[in-house]
């Protein structure tokens, strides 16, 4: 790999540590986020890169709503959308629990059965009075916290910092681009100079 191949892959792992940076500041105030962090390793055949979740888990922070639902140690099960760890959901006209974009809570047979005057208890069960409907589909060894959703995870100057480096990494390899540009440039010039 010469030198111009070297500084374009540090150049694009450089953009993705960016793009990773600009992405968790993004979601710092989300509930439940965990932040990514940017992995990158030299190989023979030039820069590796990936990414990983964050091995903090996020808090609970308490809001004593009803429908909201925070997930500990686990996932709860959404009807045609990924698994959630929990978050902000409402009741519908049509008996369900939704989250924000539509997509109902996953129960027993399909969406959670919620209807008006119902409760969630500490087991995800869905009831009215004493009359058990349905239950949540939570992943197994999960914990509902329910009136509580999950906190965001992050520190903004941790994630500012983070997007100044990659920034300030894909600067200094684009000079070290355009110095590399210029030192062969200036190599062709002389050889056809001396050809002459």
């Amino acid at each position: 790999m010469d030198g111009m191949n070297w500084l374009a892959a540090a150049m694009t792992a450089a953009q993705g540590a960016l793009d990773l940076a600009t992405r968790n500041l993004a979601h710092l105030g989300d509930a439940g986020y965990r932040r990514l962090n940017f992995t990158a390793r030299l190989t023979d055949g030039g820069i590796v890169t990936g990414t990983q979740k964050d091995a903090t888990l996020p808090g609970v922070q308490q809001t004593g709503l009803p429908t909201d639902l925070a997930v500990v140690g686990g996932t709860l099960s959404m009807v045609g959308e990924r698994a959630q760890g929990g978050g902000r959901y409402r009741a519908t006209s049509a008996g369900h629990l939704v989250d924000a974009h539509g997509f109902c809570v996953r129960g027993q047979h399909g969406a959670l059965r919620y209807p008006v005057g119902a409760r969630i208890d500490a087991a995800g069960g869905v009831r009215v009075g004493d009359t058990l409907l349905d239950r949540i589909a939570l992943a197994p060894g999960a914990r509902l916290v329910v009136g509580a959703v999950p906190a965001a995870v992050g520190d903004p100057v941790r994630e500012m910092v983070g997007l100044l480096q990659a920034q300030r990494g894909f600067e200094t390899a684009q000079r070290a681009a355009l110095a590399f540009d210029a030192i062969r440039a200036k190599e062709a010039g002389e050889l056809a100079r001396s050809a002459t």
